[in-house]
């Protein structure tokens, strides 16, 4: 069984847990030599390298389909959301981004944009939208589109950068450069309060906001204060229960980063994992206990690893696949 390093509170703890196995620091073992665990229980869609232009949706139940878009020789896709219009997917190319509505064997096309200064970013919600993020060196840009994409709302923030976070029920959250924001589309209003988060979890209300000397801690969204703790680190993903968060810190050497996992109440690093391809911004957790993230394998590929923050253990939860292959729902990318 393969450990990750662990905090001195949970190697108390296993201690004292007879029917446990010891959760002392071993040494590191890579990806590569993990053993094959069960397919991560996320919905994403996975890239095909024959024949060009299909795609493979892999449902978090377990089962899977084919997806079917245009042909294009190099280009990244990008799992949207659901519509009722079927899976919306965003296909990269040299010149721009399409989006794609597939249902079955039925393919629509949605929305075709340029490429500009950053790759623009796309969510859906609510089964009948997308929202789409521009940012250049003029400002941020939202646009609202109905699952036709036609346009509905707009709304710009000239000379402002940030990040989109997630669509969920309440509307739109996204973090300008000293606030962070909901859109409710339903009206068309927007509130902030003071503070950029790097990632929000609405239930419970947990919200990891960047402090004025730029480390991260945990606050809430509704009612934002002091955090508790702050760490020099950029979060990625808080667990569903709001008891973890997922962070990558920088290590000595530009050789590896580690992704940490940090108790929301008091910032105590219970785990740590090194990321040797630094491919850290790609976290998504299961359930409370079990994440999920993206590394590299030299001459094999890109790989899904699942640990769990209880054991310690870690296995392959996917096969290899080649780069941007992976693309998981809801997954924003951090530019």
């Amino acid at each position: 069984m393969t450990s990750w390093r662990v905090g001195p509170v949970v190697a108390v703890l296993a201690a004292l847990l007879c029917a446990q196995p010891s959760l002392a620091p071993a040494a590191y073992a890579g990806p590569g030599s993990l053993s094959r665990g069960e397919d991560a229980h996320l919905t994403w869609v996975q890239r095909l390298p024959q024949p060009r232009g299909a795609a493979l949706l892999h449902h978090a139940r377990g089962d899977e389909a084919r997806l079917g878009v245009p042909r294009n020789p190099a280009y990244r896709l990008t799992l949207v959301g659901a519509t009722y219009l079927g899976w919306v997917v965003a296909q990269e190319r040299q010149t721009g981004t399409r989006l794609y509505a597939v249902q079955g064997r039925r393919v629509q096309e949605v929305l075709r944009v340029a490429w500009h200064e950053t790759p623009d970013q796309f969510l859906t919600g609510g089964n009948t939208r997308i929202v789409r993020w521009s940012a250049d060196s003029s400002g941020v840009t939202l646009k609202l589109y109905d699952a036709y994409g036609t346009r509905l709302l707009t709304h710009t923030y000239p000379g402002e950068t940030g990040q989109l976070l997630r669509y969920d029920g309440a509307g739109v959250r996204f973090a300008l450069s000293d606030r962070t924001c909901l859109w409710r589309t339903a009206e068309d209003s927007v509130t902030c309060v003071d503070g950029a988060a790097a990632t929000v979890r609405p239930k419970p209300d947990v919200a990891m906001m960047r402090t004025a000397d730029g480390s991260y801690g945990p606050t809430s969204l509704d009612d934002p204060g002091t955090p508790a703790w702050t760490a020099d680190v950029a979060p990625r993903a808080v667990s569903p229960a709001g008891t973890w968060v997922a962070v990558v810190a920088h290590t000595a050497t530009t050789a590896s980063e580690d992704l940490q996992v940090r108790r929301i109440a008091d910032g105590e690093i219970v785990r740590t994992r090194a990321l040797t391809h630094q491919t850290g911004d790609e976290v998504w957790w299961e359930d409370d206990s079990h994440l999920v993230y993206t590394t590299g394998v030299d001459g094999k590929g890109y790989v899904l690893v699942r640990c769990d923050v209880t054991s310690g253990h870690c296995e392959r939860a996917s096969g290899y696949v080649r780069e941007y292959a992976f693309s998981v729902l809801g997954t924003v990318r951090h530019y």
